[in-house]
């Protein structure tokens, strides 16, 4: 695969991640991608758009990881609002000879305003390991942040399509529904969100959930309004 200017700039910005091939293989590597950025903001609500809800979530994810573990290394596609090609993104994950990679959206209805609740796909010709993802995350976003599963589809998405690892594509929830929309813009939704998916990559990597992190009562009910 050929590499833009922009894909070549991304690595060498980014190559201050990558390390020998035996020092890199003591960590998981998860490449997020924060889906749409710069001149493609994506969908957009009422108060907010779509590249910066997938940007502080996929921010906030990263540093839950530091926070929680030593095993895992976090490498973020964009750290701030800029646009980078579908076929950037999925290169640089396979450049990075990434473990996992996760791409991060929200989703929007035009037709059904009320539509609401979390969907999680993975390509239609993937392999029984992004499903397994998939369905982890599809999990946790259920019972840590009390979201609607709307399960797991199958797709033709070219970050998918062209990414060589497990990899799995996160709608964290519809912009175009007000009650979502203020959750997932939220600084508690973007918490829980985010720790959902690092508990599943956790679960993915272990074999088991980590119990460092807990939903308080205070988590519960505001999920529930969400």
């Amino acid at each position: 695969m050929k590499f833009s200017v922009s894909g070549f700039l991304l690595i060498m910005c980014l190559l201050c991640f990558a390390v020998n091939a035996e020092a890199r293989r003591e960590k998981v590597i998860v490449v997020v991608d924060a889906g749409h950025g710069g001149q493609d903001p994506g969908a957009k609500g009422r108060h907010s758009k779509e590249k910066d809800v997938n940007l502080a979530i996929s921010k906030k994810f990263d540093k839950v990881v530091r926070k929680n573990s030593k095993d895992i290394k976090v490498v973020m596609i964009r750290r701030k609002d800029e646009y980078i090609s579908l076929a950037d993104r999925a290169g640089f994950a396979n450049f990075v000879n990434a473990n996992l990679f996760i791409s991060i959206h929200s989703n929007a209805s035009e037709q059904n305003p009320n539509a609401y609740g979390t969907e999680v796909y993975v390509h239609r010709q993937s392999s029984a390991n992004s499903e397994r993802l998939a369905r982890i995350i599809a999990n946790k976003l259920r019972t840590h942040a009390r979201r609607n599963d709307k399960g797991v589809k199958k797709a033709n998405f070219q970050v998918l399509r062209e990414s060589t690892m497990p990899c799995a594509l996160v709608e964290v929830g519809f912009i175009s529904n007000r009650a979502e929309e203020d959750f997932i813009s939220s600084k508690n939704g973007v918490r829980l969100i985010a720790e959902s998916i690092y508990l599943a990559v956790a679960e993915y990597v272990y074999g088991y959930e980590p119990s460092e992190i807990k939903r308080s009562g205070k988590d519960k009910r505001m999920a529930r309004k969400g």
